[in-house]
């Protein structure tokens, strides 16, 4: 039976090799400590770094989306306040100019990789209790979940998501070790981890759910009260701090929203395709209960077991319905993949391993491990985004000595120190569909710039039409073309 252990947690370990691996294999191309690397790792990613770019320059990091220059801050005050913290003082005592801001904070979100990894093993290692096959595969499952295939280029992206999951395991894991002695620290201590992880992404609310609905299951009347009512008033505290533009956006109130079937479907496929080791375990916890000594009575008896049970019913029912949201993508589950594992070894740990449930959870660490080599070898998936970074360099070569003010089609040239001079038309991602809804935007947005002349050149994709926002490029004329851009500049 041991030999059996033995070789899943061998077998998980193999897994996260492979998945640290394919972490190595991007954070080489991605990253580089010779140049500033300009590579895109993540859809929106050039809206946080021009928020950051103004938090680190002493500028409003929020403002309304429908006014000049039509940019968007859709995350929460601490994800900006930390990286632009963490980039800043890098620059400083670097004495790096502003090509390296991308750098500096895919560096932080790496860190909170490692941090969280050690986290999160810790956590499942005390779930795990005395099960020594449990506890040996506390690390690989770790590894697998913050730099495997789901994660992905999350890990190395400008992103508010792994802030917030790190805040999120830190809370359940500081709740799980005081609560049996010290369970008021315990409850406030997690509170607040609960409120930074809301604080970094405004979605983020799963853990905060779980303690305040776990402590009401266990009628702690207090505690519950006390869990609640911390993490609103941080959020009481940071609306009236933060004023009209951080409340317009963070509380959604400027934020247009789509939802489609396609998408969840094409989330939840991807999920299944990364998270087969977890798929396994939660699986196996149906069974498990039904084996549990002292059945169900036992498990509702179990501190562990039942925060483990509530966190995952509470993410799954968030998470699934909001990853239909257009541009959603397989981030909206991480939360709920860290109840996944912890769930499935809070209740897996607690009776004797079949031959057949170890096999199972081995067959799922076997099949990550040939996605992740797949990915390696180029069969599937992405491990280069070096492509970005040559033509984001090439094209800021040819926009640096045009007339200002210039407009450019592409958002991540309009970023500070491609576009050298304000105002900067970082486009929200929102812009779009707002515009196709009939949204009011200052002076027309960007078509009613381009049609009053207030732009001295626009550059937009080479061969492209020169109509930009539904409108003509009438007061324009094209001067040039370079890197796969045709110049257009204004005619007195």
């Amino acid at each position: 039976m041991r030999s059996r252990g033995a070789t899943v947690v061998w077998m998980g370990w193999a897994a996260a090799a492979c998945a640290l691996l394919l972490m190595a294999v991007r954070v080489t191309d991605a990253l580089s400590l010779r140049q500033p690397m300009q590579a895109i790792t993540s859809g929106a990613e050039f809206e946080a770094l021009f928020a950051i770019w103004k938090f680190i320059n002493g500028e409003a990091v929020y403002q309304d989306p429908y006014r000049i220059p039509f940019a968007a801050s859709y995350y929460n005050w601490l994800f900006y306040a930390f990286y632009g913290a963490f980039a800043g003082l890098g620059q400083k005592l670097l004495g790096l100019n502003d090509w390296w801001l991308p750098t500096l904070t895919k560096v932080a979100t790496l860190s909170l990789c490692a941090a969280g990894s050690a986290l999160l093993a810790r956590l499942l290692r005390l779930v795990a209790g005395d099960s020594g096959f449990w506890r040996d595969l506390a690390w690989p499952l770790s590894l697998c979940f913050f730099f495997g295939p789901l994660i992905g280029y999350w890990a190395i992206a400008v992103t508010c998501e792994l802030g917030a999951v790190v805040s999120a395991v830190a809370a359940l894991l500081v709740f799980l070790r005081w609560y049996p002695t010290r369970p008021t620290a315990a409850t406030v201590a997690a509170a607040l981890l609960a409120a930074a992880a809301w604080s970094f992404k405004q979605s983020n609310i799963f853990v905060g759910a779980t303690l305040f609905l776990f402590l009401l299951v266990r009628r702690q009347w207090r505690l519950a009260a006390l869990s609640l009512a911390i993490p609103v008033a941080v959020v009481g505290f940071s609306g009236w701090i933060g004023g009209q533009a951080y409340r317009d956006m963070a509380f959604l109130k400027k934020q247009t929203m789509f939802f489609a079937w396609w998408q969840l479907g094409r989330n939840l496929g991807n999920l299944l395709v990364k998270t087969t080791p977890y798929l396994a375990m939660v699986a196996l916890i149906p069974v498990a209960l039904s084996r549990l000594p002292g059945g169900l009575r036992a498990a509702w008896r179990d501190d562990r077991l039942l925060l483990a049970l509530i966190g995952l019913g509470v993410s799954a029912v968030l998470s699934i319905p909001a990853s239909a949201k257009t541009a959603a993508a397989e981030n909206y589950y991480f939360v709920m993949v860290v109840f996944m594992i912890f769930a499935g070894i809070a209740t897996l740990a607690r009776v004797e391993p079949m031959p057949w449930t170890r096999r199972l959870v081995g067959a799922g660490f076997a099949l990550y491990a040939v996605a992740c080599l797949l990915v390696v070898a180029g069969v599937t998936g992405v491990t280069s985004v070096a492509d970005s970074h040559r033509r984001n360099v090439e094209q800021a070569a040819c926009i640096k000595d045009v007339a200002r003010p210039l407009y450019i089609n592409d958002v991540h040239l309009s970023l500070p120190w491609f576009a050298l001079e304000g105002p900067y038309f970082v486009l929200a991602t929102i812009y779009w569909e707002d515009r196709q809804l009939g949204m009011t935007f200052e002076r027309d947005g960007v078509g009613g710039l381009i049609r009053d002349g207030a732009f001295a050149t626009i550059a937009i994709g080479v061969g492209a039409e020169p109509v930009w926002d539904g409108q003509h490029f009438d007061r324009y004329q094209k001067t040039s073309s370079c890197g796969g851009l045709d110049l257009y500049s204004r005619q007195n």
